[in-house]
């Protein structure tokens, strides 16, 4: 079975955006753990660890995306996470998200349908 290369990138970018969103939900669990423990021990802390594990593999999985695309064609897809992250933070942590957020995520969506329509 043979992969394209645009294939592999594209898997690629969707695994480094669900990577580094996952690891700013990581971040905000031991933030809030060390606000109530009060302790500055951050490297004690499992949520850390599991935040740069996160990190670390959403690196690696970006760094071979920009070897297969133009960063141009590939560094817009990033806004992705930020709908990702506001969708972590009303579903798990149970934020409010105000209309004017949900238009921001729209303006995105947007943005990206203007900014690939006709090159993908």
């Amino acid at each position: 079975m043979y992969c394209s290369a645009d294939f592999i990138a594209a898997l690629l970018v969707v695994m480094s955006i669900l990577s580094n969103s996952t690891a700013q939900l990581f971040q905000k669990r031991a933030a809030d753990k060390i606000i109530v423990s009060g302790s500055l021990s951050v490297w004690k802390n499992s949520e850390v660890w599991w935040s740069l594990v996160f990190l670390a593999f959403g690196f690696f999985c970006w760094v071979i995306v920009l070897r297969l695309w133009a960063l141009s064609l590939a560094y817009p897809l990033l806004s992705l996470s930020y709908i990702l992250v506001l969708l972590y933070s009303k579903f798990h942590f149970k934020e409010k998200v105000t209309v004017s957020r949900w238009i921001g995520v729209a303006a995105i969506i947007l943005g990206l349908f203007f900014l690939y329509e006709g090159s993908v």
